[in-house]
């Protein structure tokens, strides 16, 4: 499964899954501040928390979410396994960039 989760409830939610499913587990993150806004989150802030979901989770892969485009998609897969790409993957020609430098 992909579990989302919110920076201020990881040890909370990686609770709520027994210990043997949560490396099981994709893990999502988006900062707060980021969903729907456009605006990229410095890796400073989003680093630790990956760092944090690792502790909780011991998961499969951490996913980052944050306003991923090609401008910053390798900046996010350098501390993350990998991202979720939401209004960038609208536009075809966009979201080809963004596969290419993600590679």
């Amino acid at each position: 499964p992909i579990v989302c989760v919110d920076d201020e409830y990881i040890v909370e939610q990686a609770a709520a899954i027994p210990v043997a499913q949560r490396a099981q587990c994709i893990v999502a993150f988006e900062e707060r501040n980021a969903i729907g806004s456009g605006d990229a989150v410095d890796t400073d802030v989003v680093e630790p928390v990956i760092a944090h979901i690792r502790e909780q989770f011991s998961p499969r892969a951490v996913l980052y979410g944050g306003s991923v485009d090609a401008s910053n998609i390798e900046t996010y897969c350098e501390i993350s396994d990998g991202v979720l790409v939401g209004s960038a993957s609208l536009d075809p020609k966009q979201f080809a960039r963004l596969v290419q430098r993600g590679q």
